[in-house]
């Protein structure tokens, strides 16, 4: 089969380091797809997966929640728009690494960032962590991680090295999705290594800033996710 393409891919200015005719990701076979821009499902455990090309030009790549392992035939719910057309295909791919038990991904635009963050810890019944590092030349980077469990997730160490993201940590929130009491857990306070540390309750919504001697500094309540840009 033979395939011609004439027409650049429509974000590649956004991508120098990539070939501007490098088309639907380089699948242009099975991912017909006019504008790169695709849905997505994040499922109960934290999963990320691919659900469908997009036919029309939406502005951003649209995450559904979805209570199942599987990819779904329909979703319900409003999803979120991700602006950064690389941030969820780099989770799809890094979840899918063999060996890897973590789904996690990196991206500078920090409303995505916190977006992601927000909607993964509100909808699922694992803990995500969201990282943020300062660097001089390339300004903020924030990574996204879960391991998929309950009770804990990864200090951000392995994903920052995988992703090879450069700076000082400044942010470091993490979820909490069962009853935990509000606060940080006497492992939280211990392994402290940024600026700002903070704990994010699902039942309430709520950010509880913590560091290594107490471990409900300040509540903040999270609404939205301008409520947790703010923060960050």
């Amino acid at each position: 089969m033979l395939g011609r393409w004439h027409v650049m891919d429509p974000s590649s200015e956004k991508y120098y380091g990539v070939s501007p005719y490098t088309y639907c990701k380089n699948n242009p076979i099975l991912r017909i797809d006019i504008d790169g821009k695709d849905d997505y499902v994040v499922n109960k455990n934290g999963y990320v997966l691919f659900w469908k090309n997009t036919k029309y030009e939406d502005k951003g790549d649209r995450v559904y929640y979805f209570d199942g392992e599987h990819k779904p035939k329909q979703v319900s719910g409003k999803p979120i728009t991700i602006m950064d057309n690389k941030l969820m295909p780099r989770m799809v791919e890094n979840q899918g690494k063999e060996g890897q038990t973590t789904t996690y991904g990196q991206t500078s635009n920090i409303h995505d960032a916190a977006n992601l963050f927000k909607f993964a810890a509100d909808n699922s019944v694992v803990e995500w962590k969201l990282d943020v590092y300062e660097n001089e030349n390339d300004g903020s980077t924030a990574i996204i991680i879960t391991d998929h469990k309950e009770g804990s997730v990864e200090s951000g160490n392995n994903a920052k090295r995988r992703t090879a993201v450069n700076g000082r940590k400044k942010i470091d929130i993490h979820s909490h999705p069962g009853d935990e009491s509000q606060g940080a857990s006497a492992s939280d306070m211990k392994y402290i290594n940024s600026r700002n540390n903070a704990v994010y309750l699902k039942r309430n919504r709520t950010l509880h800033e913590y560091n290594s001697k107490k471990s409900n500094i300040t509540t903040i309540q999270i609404n939205t996710v301008e409520d947790l840009q703010k923060y960050i």
